[in-house]
């Protein structure tokens, strides 16, 4: 969560409501404090980053399938 909050320029934490009761909970990141709008900028992240490691994983696997068939070639 820090670093997603770090990546975004955001602040998370601070007061929280949990079951009708307030509890403090330390703050992550700086930056002001996240608002409504900045839902969709974590989703736009966690996509960015989805994509590059299923990018990464299909390169890998294309290489080792190469160097696979080289090597019983």
């Amino acid at each position: 969560m820090a670093a997603g909050a770090g990546a975004l320029h955001i602040q998370l934490g601070g007061a929280a409501p949990y079951h009708g009761t307030v509890k403090q909970r330390p703050a992550l990141g700086i930056g002001p404090r996240a608002e409504a709008a900045t839902i969709l900028a974590a989703v736009k992240l966690v996509n960015r980053s989805l994509y590059l490691w299923a990018g990464f994983v299909l390169l890998a696997s294309v290489l080792a399938m190469l160097i696979a068939g080289w090597l019983h070639a």
